[in-house]
């Protein structure tokens, strides 16, 4: 049985898409969208390879910064419990939602502005690296 990946999928529609349709294109504004188009398809790619796994991460560094900081967190799932993306969202709302109550209350903390660039360079694959190249 042929059971390709999520990113073999996304893979074969964006050289099908840059390589049969977007060569085609010769309207100025509709090979600018088409542009746009090949970018958000990669960007799709790269967050559904990287996000799971960076939102995992980050719950896990989220929770221990609260308890660092005295602040009670929402409990954390089994060590041997990897849920989907949907689950560790609700997961990073709940704890980004505890956190956002910390800094108000006590803003400029270090150890919270650590945190967050930490967080930034965890989504770095699908914010930064996926818009490489050209773009309209």
């Amino acid at each position: 049985m042929l059971r390709p990946t999520l990113d073999e999928v996304l893979a074969n529609v964006i050289a099908s898409f840059d390589d049969i349709i977007k060569p085609d294109i010769t309207d100025p504004y509709a090979a600018s969208i088409a542009l746009t188009i090949s970018n958000l398809l990669r960007h799709v790619r790269a967050r559904a390879e990287h996000e799971p796994s960076a939102l995992w991460d980050d719950n896990r560094d989220l929770r221990q910064l609260l308890t660092e900081l005295g602040v009670e967190a929402p409990a954390p799932r089994p060590n041997d419990e990897y849920p989907g993306v949907p689950a560790l969202i609700a997961e990073a709302i709940g704890l980004r939602t505890t956190l956002d109550g910390f800094v108000l209350a006590q803003p400029g903390d270090e150890r919270v502005l650590a945190y967050l660039g930490r967080q930034l360079e965890r989504q770095r694959p699908w914010m930064v690296e996926a818009w490489e190249g050209p773009r309209r």
